[in-house]
């Protein structure tokens, strides 16, 4: 309960500096503000029901602002985007997966059947791709390879 008491707290302040009459009218053009969205709604799968959904929110707001990246950290910044996309989208399958097991309707359990595997085989593509690209940036074998596997 703590952890929910803090995370509505959390969302509280949060809503009052990014929408309150502030000084920093043009804070979402900050594509690292994004980042770290996607980074906290990533640690909230599984305990706050939104979180997924949120985070496709602060996909798409990071995507739009990336031509205002700092050319110098680009690559790095670009390397964070693509490993949360991919986190968020593992990290979901795990908690569908856990809903699967808890679920006690039928009708339940075929609605996450639906939703897991059409985010299986998304997650799969985009983290063989990113695993192609990968660079300087953090493998996601071990995510793929257990997604490959099912739960």
């Amino acid at each position: 309960m703590d952890k929910l008491k803090d995370y509505s707290m959390a969302v509280k302040f949060f809503n009052k500096v990014a929408y309150e009459s502030t000084n920093c009218g043009d804070q979402w053009k900050s594509p690292y503000l994004h980042l770290r969205r996607m980074q906290c709604y990533s640690e909230l799968i599984g305990i706050a029901p939104d979180a997924y959904l949120n985070a496709q929110d602060a996909i798409s707001s990071f995507n739009s602002v990336v031509p205002l990246l700092d050319p110098s950290t680009k690559n790095n910044a670009m390397c964070q985007y693509r490993y949360l996309k991919g986190q968020l989208m593992y990290k979901e399958y795990n908690n569908l997966c856990d809903k699967k097991k808890k679920g006690s309707s039928p009708t339940l359990v075929k609605k996450i059947n639906k939703e897991m595997k059409t985010l299986r085989s998304d997650a799969i593509k985009y983290i063989e791709d990113y695993e192609n690209q990968i660079g300087d940036c953090s493998s996601m074998s071990n995510e793929l390879d257990n997604l490959k596997d099912g739960c």
